[in-house]
């Protein structure tokens, strides 16, 4: 099945997305998930994801599932760091810029950038992903909570 591009939705101002992946049935499903909007006052629970970026060439890309028949170009490590996560066999919400920032949109890049500092203060954890080599996530709980 071919996919399409995902199209974003315009973020209004003080939104985010996150990205809800859903659990595997396999343990080696690629990662199916949606993206989804909230205000940055609104409550919910996520976790950041931090990987190594690696090629950034068209041609090493790789697509994260996005629902609908469509998906978003990624690094080849944020994929990689889905399917690791995404063996716990639960749905969870994830924030990666590549992946909940809009890297087309100049302006949400902008304005998202100025709202980092808000969205990592919000995470309950931020878990580091080095290389599928290693195959493991690396968490720092609760870092940015004062």
């Amino acid at each position: 099945m071919a996919l399409n591009d995902h199209r974003y939705r315009q973020l209004e101002e003080g939104e985010f997305r996150l990205f809800l992946l859903n659990p595997s049935r396999s343990g080696t499903d690629d990662p199916l998930g949606e993206l989804l909007t909230f205000k940055i006052d609104q409550p919910v629970r996520f976790c950041v994801l931090s990987f190594l970026w690696g090629s950034r060439r068209a041609d090493d890309q790789a697509n994260v599932l996005c629902g609908g028949g469509s998906g978003v170009k990624v690094p080849p490590n944020l994929v990689d760091a889905l399917r690791t996560v995404h063996q716990r066999r639960q749905s969870q919400f994830f924030w990666a810029d590549v992946l909940c920032i809009n890297e087309s949109a100049i302006n949400e890049r902008g304005t998202q950038a100025q709202m980092m500092a808000q969205i990592l203060s919000k995470a309950e954890s931020i878990e580091f992903y080095l290389n599928s080599e290693s195959n493991s996530i690396k968490r720092l709980s609760n870092y940015y909570q004062g």
